[in-house]
């Protein structure tokens, strides 16, 4: 019976983290579509907005190592209802905005509810499936590829029936769905109490008598709970972290400037985010045929990660060459929402495969998914400040381009210097 009842608990975990994944994922994506009548409503630059929209989901990602040691100390399923509140209120506050410095606050509101639903489900996976993790967080980010496919087109249609802000008060209600799903989630209890206990003990043992020592000690004790300690303890890991913003730079330029890079080159506005559907079917397709490869052993994660960076880095470049032709638009688009479906999600799993021997793999995918979040706010920025200097949309993919040839470079580097480290040691 316990068995039985594990196995079930472990079964709607997965099931409740692919429909939090979907609400998240696909409201996100929408923002492609609503950028333009909220630039024209709200009278900001083309960065600006790019880089508060990509703020919304990397200030979710940057304060991971406070929501992800919440959740591992506290309760995870008290998190994700309280960040499904969150995310109600902030897109609600949204539709009323009247400026971009307001929404920047609404947004910083919403990018908080997203951390604390969005982190624990890593968590969570992590602790619950440590040998099959990749199939598991494999199956559940399919959800999120679903949404990206599924919400944009009926995001369109609402802002042309209801306007963006009507659009808007219906994405805060679909997002609150996240708080339910979140009261369904039942814990796999032993690894998780395992967690609480080791971390709870790392903030109250060998506490010494001197308010010097005490304040030191609470430091140590801070850093240690926030996952910082990982960058002193392990310096060799910081390659490998310098890939993860570069990531989230690439993603979140993609996903914003998707549709009003089509509509720059004259592609009509339902046809443009129609775009944003075909990179979420190839970003479903790849998440649901990726799982089994790893699990079957059939190809490591990590040279998955690399070849499907390169394919990323050609479809970039040769977006410039596609012009306003809407079949090569949808090839790309396909491609690169394939190859982001996986690179995104995966790099936990290479994480595991190169350091999993060192015992801080969850500090890892912590630290780095801040890191992701931070490099999100970039990405933005940059792609933005492009097009207001170029007026063209093809210098802000190019340079996505050239970031996703970094990518596979500084991978390949970190592959070989933690291959040099341990034959060394």
């Amino acid at each position: 019976m316990v068995r039985v009842s594990a196995m079930e608990g472990s079964r709607l975990l997965v099931l409740t983290a692919f429909a939090i994944f979907f609400v998240e994922f696909g409201t996100l994506k929408s923002f492609g579509v609503l950028f333009n009548p909220m630039q024209d409503s709200l009278q900001c630059s083309t960065a600006q907005l790019g880089t508060v929209v990509g703020m919304t989901h990397s200030l979710g990602l940057i304060l991971a190592p406070l929501t992800g040691n919440i959740a591992r100390t506290i309760d995870s399923r008290l998190c994700v209802m309280v960040g499904g509140g969150l995310l109600f209120v902030g897109f609600l506050a949204t539709a009323f905005v009247n400026n971009i410095y307001q929404l920047a606050i609404t947004l910083s509101l919403t990018g908080f509810g997203l951390s604390l639903a969005y982190i624990p489900q890593l968590v969570l996976l992590l602790v619950a499936f440590p040998e099959r993790f990749s199939l598991m967080f494999g199956l559940a980010g399919m959800g999120g590829s679903l949404g990206m496919m599924v919400c944009p087109p009926i995001v369109d249609l609402l802002t042309m029936t209801y306007g963006w802000r009507g659009a808007m008060l219906i994405m805060a209600a679909a997002s609150f769905n996240v708080t339910a799903f979140g009261a369904m989630q039942r814990l796999p209890s032993s690894g998780y109490e395992k967690l609480k206990k080791e971390d709870i003990q790392s903030l109250s043992d060998d506490r010494p008598r001197d308010i010097r020592s005490k304040l030191s000690a609470f430091a140590s004790a801070l850093v240690q709970w926030l996952s910082m300690h990982l960058c002193i303890e392990h310096p060799k890991v910081l390659l490998h972290l310098t890939v993860w913003p570069l990531l989230g730079a690439i993603f979140a330029a993609w996903m914003v400037f998707l549709v009003p890079h089509a509509i720059a080159r004259g592609i009509p506005s339902v046809e443009a985010a129609f775009l944003s559907t075909i990179g979420g079917i190839g970003h479903l397709l790849s998440r649901a045929i990726h799982p089994f490869i790893l699990d079957r052993k059939l190809m490591s994660a990590f040279w998955m990660f690399v070849i499907l960076n390169l394919v990323n880095t050609v479809s970039f470049f040769l977006d410039y060459a596609a012009a306003d032709n809407y079949l090569a638009l949808m090839l790309l688009a396909s491609v690169n929402g394939a190859a982001e479906g996986i690179v995104n999600w995966i790099i936990p799993s290479v994480s595991k495969e190169l350091y999993e021997e060192s015992g801080y793999v969850m500090d890892i995918c912590i630290i780095g998914n801040c890191l992701f979040g931070a490099g999100e706010i970039l990405g933005g920025f940059l792609a933005g400040a492009l097009y207001d200097m170029t007026q063209s949309y093809s210098a802000s993919f190019f340079s996505l381009g050239f970031m996703a040839a970094v990518t596979t470079t500084m991978c390949l580097i970190d592959r070989l210097a933690s291959k040099c480290f341990n034959e060394t040691n």
